[in-house]
């Protein structure tokens, strides 16, 4: 079985694929990264690197508000259902996040629990699709959160992130052996160092786009990405992957301003 390093941290999806490979009664990749994911938002793992879980609130706020519905507590809450012509009532199926107010800078930790438990309940709505790479692939853990995790939810604890218990009984590897100069052993070529590829041109074209368009005062950020995927591709003239690709990277680089929580 392949053992991770104690000593470095996993995203939520390696986690969450190590840990399926093993576990017992079996259960999918999808369902324990939603686990991990829902552990996450509601204060259960610390997480050793990543956005916090108040700057994707705020990314949300600022992104998002045409999908989902912010209530600031004190205010009458949003409308979610109206009464049709026919007698019938359309109820809309989304969750709703309390807020502190209408200022996402001046937010505090403490102040959003309610929202992010929120999250947490309602995760595999697809109005958390944007996000969605931040929080699997940019959230990290090292192994004694994951533990203690794993021991306050009554899992048997994994394998695939512990120290073999023969690692620091095992011998030191024997020495590799020298190479002679001028004998008949001949020496090792040189190793040149791996060249880079060559940087994403097209994604960057279209990230530049994207932020034309809000500076030239066309669209604002929420607007922009709640515009759908086929017409921006079709715009742009790339692919519907790269047109994500683009969002999740502004989103990404909204979450990772100056925001110091």
């Amino acid at each position: 079985m392949l053992r991770r390093s104690p000593e470095k941290s996993l995203t939520l999806f390696q986690i969450a694929d190590d840990w399926s490979r093993e576990i017992q009664p079996a259960r999918s990749l999808d369902e324990l990264l939603n686990e991990l994911v829902k552990a996450w938002w509601r204060g259960e793992l610390d997480a050793g690197s990543g956005p916090t879980r108040l700057k994707l609130l705020r990314a949300l706020f600022k992104t998002s508000r045409a999908e989902i519905p912010f209530w600031v507590k004190g205010e009458d809450p949003p409308q979610t259902s109206w009464e049709l012509p026919d007698g019938g009532v359309e109820v809309l199926i989304v969750p709703v996040l309390p807020i502190p107010s209408s200022e996402p800078e001046a937010w505090a930790v403490e102040e959003c629990a309610a929202a992010y438990d929120a999250i947490a309940e309602h995760w595999r709505d697809s109005c958390f699709d944007l996000i969605s790479p931040l929080v699997t692939g940019g959230i990290s853990l090292f192994e004694p959160a994951f533990a203690q995790w794993i021991a306050a939810c009554g899992h048997t604890p994994p394998e695939f992130w512990r120290r073999p218990q023969s690692h620091s009984l095992s011998p030191d590897p024997p020495p590799a052996p020298a190479f002679a100069v001028g004998s008949n052993v001949s020496t090792p070529p040189k190793l040149s160092p791996r060249k880079r590829g060559p940087v994403p041109a097209t994604l960057q074209r279209v990230k530049n786009g994207m932020y034309g368009e809000v500076r030239s005062g066309k669209m604002n950020i929420e607007q922009l990405m709640s515009l759908p995927e086929d017409s921006l591709a079709a715009q742009f003239s790339v692919s519907r992957d790269t047109i994500r690709r683009a969002k999740n990277a502004i989103l990404s680089e909204i979450v990772e301003d100056r925001n110091p929580d």
